[in-house]
């Protein structure tokens, strides 16, 4: 996705997302195409903006997991299994 200047910084944004969002324009429906990014750690609004461009994002882009990721899920998959958890 591309976005717009933020309300705050002066400057445009490239954002990759690890999950599929719903997400327009702001000139198509603005409900959907504006945004506010927070701090995760303070719970603090540190901008807001307007979405110009939306990629499809239909090119996969493979999760890399570290070794540490995997060994925990096999940890989950053989300790846990009511969770579901499937091999990566």
């Amino acid at each position: 996705m591309r976005f717009s200047k933020g309300a705050f910084l002066d400057t445009l944004y490239h954002i990759s997302l690890t999950d599929k969002i719903a997400v327009d324009t702001y000139q198509l429906l603005p409900q959907t195409g504006s945004f506010v990014v927070i701090d995760r750690h303070t719970n603090v609004t540190v901008d807001a903006g307007k979405v110009e461009t939306v990629i499809d994002g239909t090119e996969s882009q493979a999760r890399v997991y570290s070794s540490a990721e995997r060994e925990l899920n096999a940890y989950v998959r053989t300790h846990v299994p009511e969770w579901g958890s499937e091999e990566n």
